[in-house]
């Protein structure tokens, strides 16, 4: 019995300094902050359903849209693309960049649209 006892206290003491450790790092350790910000059509975006998402080398970051074409972000504002810049339908499914850092969009009507920096291409 007396054996018992001291395994229960044992066991009681080994938690309580598990816990007390656990609490002393969560205080000395500075908590993980995440920051977010939405986009939304009143900051540009040009439409609210988003297809597909790819960052060119310059950071900036191409938004595919079913209907609004393509909105392009620089970290400021939107740029946004549609059939009447040259891309071949405004219901964009799927965005690629090659090796030379240019852009590919699949379109559901239009087949694929190829933009060079400049200008769409079909």
């Amino acid at each position: 019995m007396h054996q018992n006892i001291k395994n229960k206290n044992f066991v009681f003491i080994s938690n309580c300094l598990v816990a007390i450790l656990f609490y002393s790092i969560s205080i000395i350790s500075p908590s993980q902050t995440l920051d977010f910000n939405i986009f939304s059509l009143e900051k540009g975006l040009s439409q609210s359903e988003i297809n597909d998402l790819v960052e060119d080398k310059f950071g900036q970051i191409w938004v595919a849209t079913s209907g609004g074409g393509i909105s392009k972000f620089d970290g400021y504002s939107f740029q946004n693309l549609e059939e009447k810049d040259g891309l071949g339908g405004n219901l964009v499914k799927c965005l690629s960049i090659d090796k030379k850092g240019e852009l590919w969009a699949g379109t559901s009507w239009g087949g694929v649209s190829h933009f060079d920096g400049n200008r769409f291409y079909k």
